[in-house]
């Protein structure tokens, strides 16, 4: 959010730097020549201005649409490989407990597992209770359990 605001802070500054300036220079040209420098002037400022806007709005969309979710492992985080089954043990790589299902891929929104005999498709962020015996395996890409 940060970096929108510096770069719409930017564009509105410089935009409003190149008005000023516009109409500076308007202002003197109009002691010499007439009203249709003005007149000139005013339309390619204001063209200006909202290419500025425009350009604003495009830079602020790309960001949000680029940032979809940012994934970062974890201590205590498993990565479940895409196809490999594992079994839920007391000691073994997966225990039984509460967990959070992530999706490994930030443009990645839902993605399939497969709980025992069951293949679901789960959505980023959902959570999901193993017990002892279950047997689960990542379906269409690697899932992360937290």
């Amino acid at each position: 959010m940060k970096k929108i605001c510096s770069v719409v802070l930017t564009i509105v500054a410089s935009v409003a730097l190149g008005l000023a300036v516009g109409v500076y220079c308007g202002a003197k040209l109009t002691e010499n020549v007439g009203q249709q420098v003005v007149l000139v002037a005013g339309i390619v400022s204001g063209v200006c201005y909202l290419l500025a806007i425009i350009l604003a709005a495009t830079v602020a969309y790309a960001t949000k649409q680029r940032k979809s979710t940012s994934i970062s492992l974890q201590k205590n985080d498993l990565v479940l490989q895409a196809g490999v089954e594992y079994i839920v043990k007391q000691r073994g790589t997966v225990r039984p407990g509460e967990y959070t299902l992530l999706a490994t891929a930030e443009d990645t929104k839902t993605f399939t597992v497969r709980v025992n005999d069951y293949v679901k498709e789960y959505s980023h962020n959902t959570a999901l209770i193993l017990s002892e015996g279950d047997r689960i395996s990542a379906r269409s890409g690697n899932v992360i359990l937290r």
